[in-house]
């Protein structure tokens, strides 16, 4: 069965699915006539249940086998692998705790582990801790270089993703397909097509069916705010794949971010009739588009929706309308543009609804996220906070995104939009000079090629608060030096492909 599955994971990373599907399947069959009984008979089957797209047969199984053996980790890795692609993290997370309560060295519980500290806990500091563990006792640990080069990416650092790449993941595995996915996705952002265009190519032709490249590089893409660009790459993956699911979902989670409802809800309900584990995509559905967004009324505010609760309906549209009215005439008239609609904003009287419609998942710590057309918030009524500075600063996000046609650098656009809310309104201006001067006799603070490093490693929420002041102070000295209308000069730059130095 070992070899069965081995051969199973060559042949479907060659594109061989048929092939691989009628060596996996043999296993099931002998499932089915009673004739697989041992631990990890029953855990290689559960793995290619999952590859073969039976995650439910699976998890039954993956069960069995650790029924049937209580001390057999690497069943419970691969359970909670199967969790970790659902999008499930807090039942992998417990699959992984238990692995490394009983060996704390298990690379790669470790790894999952580290995984779920990036994509779901964000803590990126903990996740380089244990990879850095990893590469220690294993420096050829392929999946570890890969997951410390997505980590360049997520601190929009795509030339160290490549250096990282390039020097460790494909030196060692040179038709690794999750670096090569890696390496496109770095190409892309860098807006070098040529190396992205070789990369593709070396990519399907290894896999001529490859379609999680594109959904790979439409993550990374999606993150840096190229929605658009994200969309495309998806409909790409599902022509080489229909039954992609992962790019499905991610399709309609990019609907979603760009205010088209009706589409979001149509891709939504095909990728959960083809794969309903997966979390955010049940989520999704279940917590909003099914039922909660009937409760939900629109507000014009032209050119700009609002999307209001049935229940503050009377209260929000007395003081909302015209704060937005008032931040979008700022803004329009400083930058001399009319951003392309739909502009939506949406308030959300309970957080972790909030939470559901911008990520898909529960938990989400801030206080508003703008997708470049739409904007999500929480409501003034769900906690104590400044809801009007929030509102302005996400507004702000807009412009910056949609001028730069989604190059603004993180550290920039989150300074200047701290900027622009104190331009809105005096009282809203941050005192943290003390503060940001003990960073600076410490040495902590950042340069500009390296700012964005301050946001996604930080590793307290001082180092946050500090990451947005810094940045503001930055901004603010750039209009205090040289006028007000190099912000505008800056942003088009970068519109225009130009790197953050030539900017």
């Amino acid at each position: 069965y070992e070899a069965r599955v081995l051969l199973g994971q060559a042949l479907t990373a060659l594109g061989r699915n048929t092939d691989a599907f009628k060596i996996l399947d043999t296993m099931a069959t002998d499932y089915t006539n009673d004739e697989v009984s041992s631990a990890r008979d029953l855990m290689w089957l559960g793995i290619g249940l999952h590859m073969t797209d039976y995650p439910k047969n699976a998890v039954t199984v993956f069960e069995e086998a650790i029924q049937a053996r209580e001390g057999l980790a690497e069943a419970r890795v691969h359970l909670a692998d199967l969790f970790v692609s659902k999008a499930n993290y807090r039942d992998s997370d417990d699959l992984y705790g238990e692995v490394l309560k009983g060996a704390p060295e298990h690379v790669e519980a470790l790894l999952g582990a580290a995984r779920i500290d990036v994509e779901s806990d964000r803590n990126y500091p903990a996740a380089r801790k244990k990879i850095s563990g990893i590469l220690k006792k294993s420096p050829e640990c392929v999946p570890a270089h890969n997951l410390l080069a997505e980590l360049d990416l997520y601190g929009e650092q795509p030339k160290d993703a490549v250096k990282r790449l390039l020097g460790n993941s494909l030196r060692i595995a040179p038709r690794n397909p999750r670096a090569l996915s890696l390496l496109g996705a770095a190409y892309l952002i860098l807006d070098d097509d040529k190396r992205y265009e070789e990369t593709r190519k070396r990519a399907l032709k290894l896999n001529p069916r490859f379609a999680a490249f594109y959904a790979e590089v439409a993550e990374h893409a999606a993150r840096v705010h190229r929605y658009r660009k994200a969309l495309t790459l998806n409909q790409k993956a599902l022509k080489l794949d229909p039954e992609y699911w992962p790019a499905l979902a991610n399709l309609g989670i990019g609907y979603s971010r760009l205010g088209d409802d009706a589409k979001a809800k149509a891709k939504l309900e095909e990728a959960f009739e083809g794969d309903s584990y997966n979390v955010r995509t049940y989520n999704l559905l279940a917590f909003f588009y099914d039922k909660v967004i009937k409760e939900f009324d629109w507000i014009d505010v032209k050119p700009m929706r609002l999307r209001v609760h049935h229940r503050e309906k009377k209260l929000l549209s007395r003081y909302v309308p015209p704060l937005l009215k008032e931040a979008y005439d700022y803004l329009k008239k400083k930058y001399a543009f009319t951003p392309k609609t739909p502009l939506h904003i949406e308030v959300f009287p309970d957080k972790e609804l909030f939470s559901v419609r911008s990520t898909g998942l529960p938990k989400l710590g801030a206080h508003g996220i703008c997708f470049g057309h739409v904007i999500t918030s929480r409501s003034p009524s769900e906690g104590n906070y400044n809801w009007a500075e929030v509102l302005w600063h996400e507004l702000s996000h807009v412009f910056h995104i949609q001028l730069s046609k989604s190059r603004v650098p993180r550290w920039f656009t989150e300074g200047l939009a701290v900027y622009e809310s104190t331009e809105g309104r005096d009282e809203w201006r941050r005192e943290m000079d003390p503060t940001l001067l003990r960073y600076k006799e410490e040495g902590k603070l950042r340069g500009i090629a390296d700012f964005n490093l301050s946001f996604t490693q930080a590793k307290s929420f001082e180092d946050i608060l500090v990451a947005y002041y810094h940045a503001y102070v930055v901004a603010e000295y750039l209009v205090g030096r040289f006028g007000s209308e190099v912000v505008r000069d800056l942003l088009v730059g970068w519109g225009q492909k130009k790197k953050t130095e030539a900017v």
